[in-house]
């Protein structure tokens, strides 16, 4: 019975440019399934692109940045991303602020045109779950956050119809299961300094995500011809940093690994919460080419391009040079 049921499954493989990024999924489905549960994945990602886009002029979160200090209904999908954002910046004191899209507007890296804030102060949005309804105060970037939803959501889709699959989105990495062979899907994290080589090789099972902040690749001029990258410290309202060109991190969701990623990038791990620290798994690669790593999947550490150091998590009473 188990070999009738593995010879009705098949590998779905699709590759294609969506959320401004490389979308890669590998799922095992049954045979007469498959045409389905690909116009189902495509589907997800165009309206959630609708709806958390800063780039289109079309989005549902375009034309909510343009009613500031207007109560607007929204579909679930930009309710439920923006109480993750205002979650987010809660939990890491506003290292993770969604506002920083204008500065990101300023610095050159520009999406649709939406006014300046109308506030900055606390609360810069106000929720009517009821209603399903927000009044912003500022515009926001869902950004990394937004596509680590959506990826989030895409995997809640699959995970009725299929034990093994795995999902990168722009390296924003969903996993379930094994591999086509039946083994741990192996991961790879980019080596930053030129892009075509690895640092390193993970193997994963059951169930996790992974995601990457690096500023290797999304780079912008101003109007002075300066140089910025994508990760704004909101404190410094500049491209921010920690001395680590790169930072991966394990965790159960794409939304928690996409969020502290970013913040260690930003802050290091000393901004992360000790209670937050024994969920994640990290692997830091410094502006000198040192990886440090810390957590439960150095065990899962198959192999990498140089030798690697522990990663000290630090307790609430230590202090970082971050």
């Amino acid at each position: 019975m188990e070999n009738s049921v593995q010879k009705q499954n098949e590998w779905v493989r699709e590759s294609f440019q969506a959320l401004g990024t490389q979308i890669d999924v590998l799922v095992k489905v049954q045979r007469c399934a498959t045409k389905q549960i690909s116009e189902w994945i495509h589907e997800e990602i165009s309206r959630g692109e609708r709806a958390l886009s800063r780039f289109r002029e079309d989005s549902e979160l375009t034309q909510l940045n343009r009613s500031l200090g207007v109560e607007q209904r929204v579909t679930d999908r930009l309710f439920e991303s923006l109480v993750l954002a205002y979650e987010s910046y809660e939990c890491t004191q506003g290292v993770f602020d969604p506002r920083v899209l204008t500065i990101l507007q300023q610095l050159g890296y520009r999406g649709a045109n939406v006014p300046e804030a109308i506030s900055y102060s606390d609360p810069w949005i106000i929720f009517d779950t009821m209603r399903q309804a927000v009044t912003l105060r500022a515009p926001v970037d869902l950004g990394g956050i937004g596509k680590s939803y959506i990826v989030e959501r895409v995997a809640k889709l699959l995970e009725p119809y299929s034990e093994d699959f795995l999902l990168s989105f722009g390296g924003d990495i969903v996993y379930r299961g094994r591999n086509e062979s039946e083994e741990p899907w192996r991961i790879g994290v980019e080596w930053p300094f030129t892009g075509a080589h690895l640092a390193a090789v993970y193997e994963v099972q059951g169930a996790g995500a992974v995601c990457t902040s690096s500023h290797g690749k999304r780079r912008f001029c101003d109007a002075s011809g300066s140089v910025h990258h994508h990760l704004i410290d909101p404190k410094s309202k500049r491209s921010g940093g920690c001395g680590y060109t790169s930072v991966t991190v394990f965790a159960d969701t794409a939304t928690e690994a996409e969020l502290w990623s970013k913040v260690v990038y930003l802050r290091g791990v000393s901004a992360i919460p000790k209670h937050v620290r024994t969920d994640l798994s990290i692997l830091v690669i410094t502006d000198q080419g040192q990886l440090l790593h810390a957590g439960k999947m150095t065990e899962a550490l198959l192999w990498c391009i140089c030798e690697v150091e522990s990663l000290h998590l630090l307790t609430d009473t230590e202090e970082e040079s971050c």
